[in-house]
């Protein structure tokens, strides 16, 4: 059997793409809810962003994944009561919702639909609809927002980190006000204002290494060095970086 694999997609792309799934999960009929979570949950680990961040959530949420991994080795009220506890925040339920949804694809091999973590964790429920319902809302709802919340707001930690929306947007901010500064200063020509275009298009894709590495890697181009002398290259890499490049003499 021949797999399709979905290409890569951009920081924005993924956005849109979540966005687009969580509805479909959010109305989708409890009969079709496990087959819609299994494949959103492929979906996160098949994209470089968003496995990106699935590894920072396991990290940074450790203290909650192992309350919760606890709790399923040796099935306690204590120990699940600790874990309800520690929801005092909407990013520990998003991690809460993010661990549950794991153990749920991942580790129980008698699971039957998600609803079956309502009636683990929330209020029973008589009806499955009803069930379905608390599990949009206080179990996946909650980790969709946490996602959003790195794909948008967040910092990124790691060299291995990619940009969020605002740490891109702060980057194109800085190339343009370079491209400004070059144009003004009569500096920039066709070819170099196509490299800083490059970069700008990168940032969405790139991690923050490679992405580094390629604004590292512009100013050494044999044709940027003809054009451009040390001290406008350095002027490009320093806007950006905050440090100085260092040329080789």
């Amino acid at each position: 059997m021949n797999f399709i694999y979905m290409r890569t997609l951009n920081l924005y792309e993924i956005k849109e793409k979540i966005a687009s799934k969580s509805s479909e999960i959010s109305y989708t009929d409890p009969e079709f809810l496990e087959a819609k979570i299994v494949q959103f949950w492929n979906f996160l680990n098949e994209q470089p962003i968003t496995k990106n961040i699935i590894s920072r959530i396991e990290n940074y949420y450790s203290d909650m994944k192992a309350k919760i991994d606890s709790y399923y080795a040796d099935p306690d009220i204590h120990k699940k009561k600790e874990v309800e506890n520690s929801l005092i925040s909407d990013e520990l339920q998003g991690a809460f919702g993010y661990f549950l949804i794991k153990h749920h694809i991942i580790t129980d091999k008698k699971r039957k639909d998600p609803t079956n973590l309502s009636y683990e964790w929330l209020s029973m429920r008589r009806y499955r609809s009803e069930a379905k319902d608390d599990f949009i809302d206080r179990i996946f709802n909650p980790f969709i927002e946490l996602l959003d919340y790195y794909l948008t707001e967040s910092k990124s930690e790691n060299i291995n980190d990619y940009f969020s929306e605002a740490e891109s947007e702060e980057l194109i901010n800085k190339i343009n006000s370079i491209i400004d500064k070059l144009e003004e200063l009569s500096l920039g020509q066709e070819v170099i204002f196509n490299e800083l275009d490059d970069l700008k298009n990168n940032i969405s894709t790139l991690n923050k290494k490679n992405w580094l590495q390629l604004l590292k890697g512009k100013p050494f181009d044999f044709t940027i060095q003809r054009m451009m002398d040390p001290d406008t290259i350095n002027l490009i890499y320093s806007s950006i970086t905050g440090s100085d490049l260092k040329f080789l003499t």
